[in-house]
């Protein structure tokens, strides 16, 4: 909602900066831009010659004709242009969140639980690696060190909202016997919530990865 505040008041402030310019730089120089075509064009020709800008050139010719109006103008045009690029940078931001949103609504929910059986076999693959090196599972911090060096990006596809039957959805891990909850680095259980409660391969919603499954 900030976002697209924002983009409103860029633009608003766009528009109004352009208009701004313009008519700061109509103003500067009325007798210039008062005379025919001819002899506008023979002015710039000259100043041109003379290696000077317009303005400079209009000043040097006639004192009257001030230049800094003039360059304020331009300098409104610049920030104009510079609001512009930002305005069309935040646009494209906001539009490809939308399109992330869209693709996060339109998932089903075997799409997202089946997402999330094979983020935890990608975590178990991390979980076996480090047992080959070490001869024991890692601990709950060594684990989340692991998955965030290794996959921060591998999350619940609700990663921290709420369920409806307690808990939120993320993914778990418990250095712990399984069959007996009791702390053994021989052992882990690795396990998620899921959103279909009819799934076979969960219990109680809940889909385990362990070295022996019980």
């Amino acid at each position: 909602m900030m976002k697209k505040l924002l983009l409103t008041v860029f633009l608003a402030s766009n528009l109004f900066l352009w208009v701004k310019a313009s008519v700061v730089v109509g103003e500067t120089m009325p007798e210039f831009y008062s005379r025919p075509q001819v002899e506008q064009e023979a002015i710039r020709k000259a100043a041109k010659e003379a290696g000077m800008d317009l303005e400079e050139f209009l000043g040097l010719i006639n004192p009257q004709v001030a230049s800094r109006p003039f360059d304020v103008g331009y300098f409104l045009m610049a920030a104009a242009a510079l609001i512009s690029v930002g305005s069309l940078v935040l646009a494209g931001v906001l539009w490809r969140k939308q399109r992330v949103l869209e693709v996060k609504v339109d998932w089903s929910i075997n799409q997202r639980d089946g997402l999330r059986k094979e983020h935890l076999k990608k975590l178990e693959k991390l979980v076996q690696k480090f047992h080959s090196q070490y001869g024991i599972y890692p601990s709950e911090a060594e684990f989340e060190a692991i998955r965030s060096k290794e996959c921060p990006m591998v999350l619940d596809p609700l990663e921290g909202q709420k369920r409806p039957e307690g808990g939120r959805y993320s993914y778990y891990y418990t250095q712990v016997d399984p069959e007996t909850n009791e702390r053994n680095s021989q052992y882990y259980r690795l396990w998620c919530f899921l959103e279909d409660q009819g799934d076979q391969e969960a219990k109680d919603a809940k889909y385990i990865l362990t070295p022996r499954q019980f």
